[in-house]
């Protein structure tokens, strides 16, 4: 009996997904982690893993790249699901090894066909080495250093879903490229909820607190630009310059191994 694993914090969904795929002969285990999951993951290969595009630990992606590293589960085929499927989503799972994404909400019949059709597929061969989107150089230096105009200027960085700082500039307080980081995947949880509750695409989050504001613009999916100010008295000015920094980052590079 092929053995499937759900990840997704949504009891509901979870529960949902089982029902649809109990009554095809399928073992059908949950979990509403990622760490949880990839710890099973890894003691005990599953056939096939579900996995929510957004949850509260781990991405979907994350999990996509670690299981693609595993030695001897690293060719487990991986579907993901998600509120938001576009064509740069679709790129970032090809790249990881992930190449099937199925939007929410789904029908029983189209789950049944993805999964029937990802069970009858050969295995996958080893997924090449993980290409960061944005790469450190000059220009993208270049580009983060034109935030440095805006009154109360801090420090400015791009950062991958995985909290990895891809390239930061400015005065990052000890340990903050990590925190500055967390927004990353925090900014994907609000992407998918601002979908699902009918608000459009996310244009960007802002972060007040008692020393100072944060920032945070999409540039594509899974990869944040955060701007750190001293205060919030040039919010708009802000914002402005934000979203011309966002507009060069996406016209100059695109995700994928196409790299100028």
């Amino acid at each position: 009996m092929p053995k499937i694993y759900v990840v997704d914090d949504s009891v509901s969904v979870r529960k949902a997904i089982e029902r649809m795929l109990a009554p095809q002969g399928l073992q059908v285990s949950s979990f509403s982690s990622g760490r949880e999951a990839l710890t099973r993951i890894a003691a005990a290969t599953p056939d096939l893993v579900i996995c929510d595009l957004v949850l509260p630990d781990v991405d979907g992606f994350e999990i996509c790249r670690e299981v693609r590293e595993m030695a001897g589960v690293a060719t487990v085929p991986l579907l993901l699901i998600s509120g938001i499927v576009d064509d740069e989503m679709r790129q970032q799972a090809v790249a990881l090894g992930c190449g099937e994404i199925l939007k929410k909400p789904f029908s029983g019949e189209e789950l049944v066909a993805r999964v029937a059709g990802l069970l009858a597929a050969p295995p996958l061969p080893p997924a090449p080495a993980a290409v960061l989107p944005y790469p450190p150089s000059p220009a993208l230096r270049e580009l983060l250093s034109r935030l440095e105009a805006v009154d109360g200027f801090r420090f400015a960085l791009l950062a991958s879903s995985s909290r990895q700082v891809l390239e930061s500039i400015g005065d990052l307080p000890l340990g903050g490229d990590g925190a500055a980081a967390e927004l990353a995947p925090l900014m994907t949880v609000a992407a998918d909820a601002a979908s699902q509750l009918g608000a459009g695409q996310l244009g960007g989050a802002i972060l007040e607190g008692d020393n100072g504001t944060l920032l945070a613009r999409q540039v594509e999916p899974g990869t944040t630009l955060v701007l750190g100010l001293h205060a919030a008295a040039s919010l708009g000015k802000a914002r402005f310059y934000l979203t011309r920094v966002q507009r060069a980052l996406r016209e100059r590079w695109r995700p994928g191994p196409a790299l100028p």
